[in-house]
């Protein structure tokens, strides 16, 4: 079970907040609640707390998961996270690659691209047999359900 440590912005509650769920002996902590209303303030958040917290107790950033604040995340060492932002963007038709790149799968020029890896250069299966496989499988489905969004 993971402690959620709150406390805002503010780098001291943050820690009395740390501090009490560390006496209470969870199995990991999750940072939680009030995250800024930027990137900026969040890379600035971890970057005060994440020293306090201790090895090797795993470390969860609750609700963030876009590339950016993933890389940052993990230099400051979170462990894990949870976002529906992956989800959503497949819902959508776009594959997430390494890098801060997208493929937008709906696009034509993917439409017959089978033999190639959708990212050159790239040598795992995924993009060569499944990822192709599911796409000419559910693309009509995607186009209707994205659609009706719109």
């Amino acid at each position: 079970m993971f402690g959620i440590v709150h406390g805002g912005l503010n780098k001291e509650k943050r820690i009395e907040s740390l501090r009490m769920l560390l006496d209470m002996g969870f199995d990991g902590l999750a940072i939680g609640g009030s995250l800024g209303k930027s990137k900026k303030d969040l890379f600035e958040l971890l970057e005060n707390i994440m020293p306090n917290f201790p090895n090797p107790l795993p470390r969860h950033l609750l609700g963030i998961a876009d590339y950016k604040s993933i890389s940052v995340g993990v230099a400051q060492g979170i462990d894990s996270f949870d976002s529906c932002y992956p989800t959503r963007m497949a819902r959508h038709g776009t594959i997430l690659t390494q890098g801060d790149e997208t493929l937008n799968m709906r696009r034509s020029t993917f439409a017959q691209q089978f033999s190639e890896p959708l990212v050159p250069g790239c040598e795992c299966s995924t993009w060569v047999v499944h990822v192709h496989l599911i796409f000419d499988e559910h693309m009509s489905v995607l186009g209707v359900a994205a659609t009706r969004e719109l």
